[in-house]
Order: C-alpha cells, then structure tokens, then sequence
C-alpha cells in the first residue's frame, strides 16, 4: 500500500462515490444493453476513480499498476500469474461443487454470450471486453481501489486488510447476482478473496492479477467461439 494516508472520512467517500456509480451505471445501461451493462459501469467506475485519484495526489502506480523492477522482478512475474491462475480456478471449482446441490447454476448467465459461437467479430468484441474489462478494469477497482480505500476506511481496526479484502469480495460477488444468482455470487465472491489475499502477497502489484484475469477471460471466450453451445 501507499505510504500516504487519508482519514477514514475521505476513503468511505471516495469508496462510496465509486461503488454507488458503478451500481446506478450498471441498472441504466441494463435497461437499455444489458448485455454490456457490466463492462460500461465499470468503465465508468474507472474514470471516475481515477479522477479521484489525481484529486487526492495519487496515481494507480501506487496502487498496484506498475512493471516488475529488475531481471528478479520479471522473474517472479510468470511464476505470480501461474499462481494466481491456479488459486483462482482452484477456488472456484470447489467453491462451485461444493454449493452446486444447493444452488445450481442459472442458465441464463450464457444468454449474455449467444451469437458468439463461430462468429468471429463478435468472438473478438467479447475478447476484448475480457481482457479489458474482466482483467483490467476489474482489478483496478477491487482489488487495487476498494480495498486501498477500506483499508484506510478500517484504519484503526485490528486486522484492517482482511476486512478490507473479504469486503471487496463479497461486493464483487454481489455484482454477479444479477445474471448468475447466488451461485454466481459465491464462486466469483470466493475467487475475489483469493485474488485480493495474493494482491497483498505480490506487494500490492496488480500486474500478475490482471494478466491471470485477462487469460481467464480469453480462455472462456475462445471456447464459446470454437465450442457449439448444447441446448
């Protein structure tokens, strides 16, 4: 984390600023393009965090968006995204098998995804809302600003960081609810704190988070173009 600090007061503000915009933003853009509602608040959710940012005197570099230092730094770089592909897919698959009885997988989350099959313009739109938006902008947001800001929202609080990832956590997972229920929420929840815990491992460096997301992304996609959905 930064060196700088805030108080408590300003954090919640600019957390709430953020989280509120994203929330309006994404039910706006639903009623009209649902289909892309995520991805634009989000893009919203980034520029005005990053306005907020540059009010505050600070930068995302110091937030995580910054290159590996040295040869050892870019060393460690593959062995991070490795690791974080694997936690990631580990947790989610265990997560999801374990709660799968209970509260199956809506079918309608592929409905976000038809005409993707064999369609190569469309196959390369969603690619890049991947990579940009599930790696990037993703990260970006809950892992390097919410949970920046909470830590300095829970400042005097013993254990301030956990808090601070598992709450990030728990608000991606709700993002989810709309389009793929409370399973949605729990698996991509569960993979949110395992990603936030090895942001804090990696030195709060976002990058091996963000290329490990975008690969994720690009596999899912590139299997709905090449694989014919089942109906």
């Amino acid at each position: 984390m930064s060196s700088r600090r805030y108080k408590p007061a300003t954090a919640l503000l600019d957390f709430a600023i953020v989280l509120v915009t994203i929330i309006l933003v994404k039910y706006v853009a639903g009623l009209h393009v649902w289909k892309f509602a995520g991805p634009i608040s989000l893009l919203t959710g980034v520029v005005l965090a990053t306005i907020l940012l540059a009010i505050r005197g600070q930068s995302w570099a110091e937030l995580g968006l910054r290159l590996p230092k040295g040869v050892k730094g870019w060393g460690w770089l593959p062995l991070q995204v490795i690791l974080a592909l694997g936690a990631f897919v580990f947790a989610s698959l265990v997560i999801s098998q374990l709660i799968e009885p209970y509260w199956p997988r809506l079918a309608s989350n592929e409905d976000r995804f038809e005409g993707i099959y064999q369609n190569l313009p469309y196959f390369l739109l969603w690619l890049a809302i991947a990579v940009f938006h599930g790696g990037v902008f993703e990260e970006l947001i809950f892992r390097g600003f919410f949970i920046s800001r909470l830590e300095a929202v829970f400042d005097s609080v013993v254990g301030r960081t956990a808090i601070a990832i598992v709450m990030a956590g728990v608000i991606f997972g709700l993002r989810h609810m709309d389009n793929q229920g409370l399973h949605g929420v729990m698996v991509t929840g569960g993979g949110a704190i395992v990603l936030g815990v090895l942001y804090v491992m990696f030195r709060r460096n976002l990058l091996p988070l963000i290329i490990a997301h975008a690969l994720i992304g690009i596999l899912n996609m590139t299997v709905r173009y090449a694989v014919e959905p089942t109906t």
